[in-house]
């Protein structure tokens, strides 16, 4: 995907709407998603649930943070658009969170006992 969106992007001269290449980004993000989604146990989900909020929205709230002030720092960000690039970022680093997970799944790392 990533090599096709490079040629098209600059070899191809070929204007596609902002709304269709808003509707093929959200596609792709849906789709990872909801490959994450479906390799999880619901019922281990509410047994830990404390647990699992724990470790959704720590780590999130430490890469927003961390790429906040490094970006405010490095770049000369105003606050702001540094405080947004960390969510952006945070929002997209399932892309690459969730297909190793699936792969340690699918490997028994971690099942056995339900962590």
């Amino acid at each position: 995907m990533l090599f096709t969106g490079f040629i098209y992007g600059n070899s191809i001269n070929i204007s596609l709407e902002k709304k269709l290449t808003s509707a093929f980004r959200q596609l792709a993000l849906l789709t990872i998603l909801l490959r994450a989604g479906l390799h999880l146990d619901p019922v281990l989900i509410r047994k830990l649930s404390f647990a699992t909020f724990r470790l959704a929205f720590g780590p999130l709230l430490v890469e927003i943070f961390m790429i906040a002030l490094s970006s405010y720092y490095l770049f000369e960000l105003p606050l702001v658009w540094a405080i947004m690039l960390g969510f952006v970022t945070a929002a997209v680093s399932a892309a690459i969170i969730v297909p190793e997970m699936i792969k340690l799944q699918e490997a028994g790392k971690g099942v056995d006992k339900g962590k």
